[in-house]
């Protein structure tokens, strides 16, 4: 009798290490899911971003500026010569 209830109680305890096993094991999978999203959603931010370009064209009044904005974007600001170009599409003062 005591060994039934020996044996009973080892294979209750491998049950119970078995089973906590597995629910921790769910866990961290669940858990690594999450990190994957959020990486993603990140990750999203950068390929779609967006920049804008802006130069002053000099003149000194509240909206006498050129801007623009797009994927990839480039500003010339020199005495001869003030644009911005987003994309390919190029705007001159």
């Amino acid at each position: 009798m005591k060994k039934k209830i020996m044996g009973l109680i080892a294979v209750v305890a491998v049950a119970v290490v078995a089973g906590f096993n597995v629910y921790k094991t769910q866990i961290i999978v669940d858990l690594s899911t999450l990190a994957l999203v959020n990486v993603e959603a990140l990750a999203g931010g950068e390929t779609e971003g967006t920049c804008t370009a802006r130069v002053s064209c000099g003149g000194g009044g509240p909206n006498d500026f050129v801007e623009c904005s797009g994927r990839v974007c480039e500003r010339n600001a020199t005495v001869l010569s003030r644009w911005v170009k987003c994309d390919g599409i190029k705007t001159s003062c």
